[in-house]
Parts: C-alpha cells; sequence; structure tokens
C-alpha cells in the first residue's frame, strides 16, 4: 500500500497537467514556417492552460480527487496489491526496511530459491515464461 499514494498522485496530476511542449517528429516534415507555426500553437494552449489555473483551489481540487481515489482503490489495493504494485520497489523498500545483511543482488537470489523450493504459484508463472523465451 506504501505505493498506492504516488500512483493515485500520479493519474490525478497526469489528468491535470497540460500539454508537453516537446517537439514531436511528425513536426519535422514540414517547412520551418509550418513547424514554428505548430510550436507555437502548442505553447500558447500552455500557455492558456497554465494562465488558467488558481492556485487557492487547484491545490484543494487536487488533495480531494486524491483522496477520493484512494478511497475507491484502497480496499482493492488491499486485496490485489501484488497484482498492481511495482514489484521491483516492493523487493527495494522491504530489502531496505529489514536491513541489508547482504548484497541485494542475494537478497533476490534467496528470495528466487525460497520460491523455487516451496514451488509457489508465482514461481509456476516465471518458470513458464523463462521456459517460452528460453525454448528449453
Amino acid at each position: 500500500l506504501a505505493q498506492l499514494r504516488g500512483v493515485i498522485a500520479r493519474d490525478v496530476y497526469q489528468a491535470k497537467e497540460p500539454e508537453n511542449p516537446g517537439f514531436r517528429p511528425e513536426l519535422a516534415k514540414g517547412s520551418y514556417d509550418e513547424i514554428g507555426t505548430a510550436l507555437l500553437a502548442r505553447l500558447e494552449s500552455i500557455r492558456d492552460q497554465i494562465t488558467n489555473i488558481d492556485p487557492s483551489t487547484w491545490l484543494q481540487e487536487f488533495e480531494a480527487t486524491c483522496e477520493a481515489r484512494d478511497n475507491e482503490l484502497r480496499d482493492q489495493w488491499r486485496e490485489k496489491w501484488s497484482i498492481q504494485a511495482d514489484g521491483k520497489r516492493v523487493l527495494h523498500d522491504v530489502f531496505r526496511q529489514v536491513g541489508p545483511t547482504c548484497s541485494f543482488l542475494d537478497f533476490k537470489r534467496r528470495i528466487a530459491e525460497t520460491m523455487l523450493s516451496n514451488k509457489t504459484g508465482t514461481w509456476r508463472v516465471v518458470d513458464n515464461i523463462l521456459s517460452v523465451a528460453l525454448m528449453r
């Protein structure tokens, strides 16, 4: 569940963030005038989006939207966190919390060996993927 806040904040912000001003490859096909006109139109659109932001309400709306999403997703994440969470980050977080008694690589190796010896459902999935990928 430690990842839920970041996931929600990113999703809520993505819905609110202005267009990206970056150069798109499809623009390179026109003349300099056409390219410049398209870039300027994008910059003006972004300016208009940002100009309309009211700092006093933006933060309140952001927090309220995040809290509402959190209320919607928290129970779902409690049940399905292992599917929805970033597995690499979970491993790093657990490794930091237990205190490094070995290298991170050894920590991951121990987990994989335990999964193998216990024939966990997750290990069977990994084994199947590896079998197909390596054509054993």
